[in-house]
């Protein structure tokens, strides 16, 4: 099982692994691939596995009770070698870890290390980037668009960070104090970070960054049912 943030490329690095090999790719992102995997029992699985000694299951975390699905491949068929990959490891944890106790392997992947970005631009080029790469970090998608890393961790953070927030506090099912605690760290987060990194930011700014807070709260509040 490969769990990693989102954009930091594991589908891809599989990919390459496997890219000489036979395999049953399921993307989970495909609505048909979900349709089909509704709880799949044994008979059900045995046709759609065929002949395959290698599935790759990719955003596995999207499929209803993916844990039991798992299990039931890994105990019925023993030849089978799966690979599973989730950009959400909140979900697909709270999925499997019971299911799959004592079958399976996490691994992490990271973005771009160090290393790896010296390796591909040289050690005087990476040396320049340093005090860049200090601030803006070693996502891919950073890396690739320079001039556009603002915009692609506000992406990110927009698209994936928060619902990964949202997720945790519904999961731990905190008090209202311990939530709140939670949200007024990503509140002074995210003014530490723009105001450090973003020149000249203005009051206007702050006020907005206060409202969408305040939003947080309220999706908080109808996603978990919590009142504060």
């Amino acid at each position: 099982m490969v769990l990693d943030p989102r954009q930091v490329g594991k589908t891809t690095l599989i990919q390459n692994i496997l890219k000489n090999k036979e395999y049953l790719f399921l993307n989970a992102d495909d609505s048909s691939v979900r349709q089909i995997m509704q709880q799949p029992g044994t008979f059900d699985l045995k046709r759609i596995i065929g002949q395959n000694n290698i599935v790759f299951m990719d955003e596995a975390q999207r499929l209803p009770e993916v844990g039991l699905t798992l299990k039931l491949i890994t105990d019925q068929f023993k030849r089978v070698q799966l690979i599973v990959s989730g950009s959400s490891a909140l979900e697909i944890s709270n999925q499997t870890n019971e299911p799959l106790t004592g079958r399976k392997w996490e691994y992490l992947l990271f973005p771009i290390s160090w290393d790896e970005l010296e390796t591909s631009i040289g050690y005087i080029e990476s040396e320049k980037q340093l005090e860049h790469r200090l601030i803006y970090g070693m996502y891919p998608d950073v890396i690739n668009h320079p001039g556009k890393e603002k915009d692609v961790l506000q992406q990110l953070a927009n698209s994936y960070l928060y619902k990964h927030i949202l997720i945790w506090i519904c999961l731990k099912r905190p008090s209202s104090s311990s939530v709140s605690v939670v949200l007024a760290a990503i509140l002074e987060m995210k003014l530490k970070i723009i105001g450090k990194f973003i020149f000249g930011i203005t009051a206007s700014e702050i006020s907005s960054l206060q409202i969408s807070i305040l939003l947080i709260f309220a999706r908080i509040k109808a996603l978990c049912g919590k009142t504060f």
